[in-house]
């Protein structure tokens, strides 16, 4: 539950963590994303997603331009997994 600062009001749907407001994102627009996209859900710098493929810390497909292309359902089982190891 959070509260909402400047009116004092409480939001019971407001999503807390990253995967959550990242789902209702996708819910509205799409499963698979860029890199751009997949950094402005996480509210992290490009660079950061883009060390997170080099370091193998999340899955992607690279294509022949050299884009990145992430599958949101596929970055919620790495979330998860590290969810299950904390």
């Amino acid at each position: 539950m959070n509260t909402c600062a400047a009116s004092g009001t409480t939001n019971m749907d407001t999503p807390t963590t990253v995967e959550e407001r990242t789902r209702m994102e996708t819910e509205r627009t799409k499963s698979i994303l860029s890199d751009i996209e997949l950094a402005e859900m996480a509210r992290v710098k490009v660079a950061t997603v883009r060390r997170w493929v080099k370091d193998g810390k999340i899955p992607a497909v690279r294509l022949p331009n050299g884009a990145l292309l992430f599958d949101l359902e596929k970055i919620y089982e790495v979330l998860r997994e590290q969810q299950r190891s904390t």
